[in-house]
């Protein structure tokens, strides 16, 4: 099977989330390794391979659990894992349009304006894609100072009213180059009005294992895993640090 890769988000432990979508049938997957412990490609296998949004992934691909268990239905083992190629703008472009929703309602089955979903009462997904039809409106960008550190994050709003407020923001390119972004010529605004100025914008939305401190309740946590707009997007922000 090949996916186009359509999710490379940073974690914690120095290893990366991918994700894509297989443009025949729709299906989105998660890689991950058949092995004990952590299951995530490491940040430098993924800088190796130079596994970017648009990459073409092709390997052997089966579910880690059947039937799949909701919400991380996208989860896949994998084997045979390589990059053969880099999927053209309009071929990225379809998998992002085929897959989007205008509203977090549409695109988990149920809608949150609270950041997460219960752990008891979970979305039918773990991604999804956003679709955004008046982006000024819909999203903008803050600074949040943790631990002597500059971090971006994302205000966003759905196309009922819905908005998530202080979401992380996991996309390996933007996380990466953060310092970048705020101290160079783009801004938090900057960055806003490219956005707004795009004829499509996309967010790749995901959520995460069920966590929460010890003794609360565990939820399943938003993130924005990918922005992509059309036809510009930043290029320099693509390399790996």
């Amino acid at each position: 099977m090949d996916i186009i890769v359509t999710d490379v988000t940073n974690m914690k432990g120095g290893h990366v989330c991918i994700a894509g979508i297989d443009p025949m049938t729709g299906i989105c997957v998660r890689p991950q390794k058949m092995v004990n412990g952590n299951r995530y490609l490491t940040y430098t296998e993924a800088k190796a391979s130079n596994v970017q949004p648009g990459s073409i992934v092709r390997g052997d691909f089966r579910p880690t659990n059947n039937p799949p268990n909701t919400p991380h239905i996208e989860d896949f083992f994998f084997s045979n894992f390589s990059v053969v190629g880099v999927a053209s703008a309009n071929d990225f472009f379809n998998v992002l349009e085929s897959s989007s929703k205008s509203t977090i309602k549409s695109a988990f089955g149920q809608a949150t304006n609270k950041k997460w979903f219960p752990e008891d009462c979970p979305p039918k997904c773990s991604i999804a894609t956003l679709k955004l039809n008046q982006v000024h409106a819909q999203l903008r960008f803050t600074i949040d100072h943790r631990d002597g550190q500059q971090v971006l994050k994302g205000h966003i709003s759905d196309a009922e009213g819905i908005q998530l407020q202080y979401l992380p923001i996991k996309d390996r390119r933007l996380e990466d180059h953060t310092k970048d972004i705020l101290n160079g010529d783009y801004g938090a605004n900057k960055l806003k009005l490219f956005f707004a100025a795009q004829q499509q914008v996309y967010l790749r939305l995901g959520i995460g294992r069920a966590w929460a401190p010890q003794g609360e309740t565990p939820k399943h946590w938003l993130q924005i895993n990918g922005i992509y707009s059309f036809p510009s997007y930043k290029p320099e922000l693509s390399s790996y640090v």
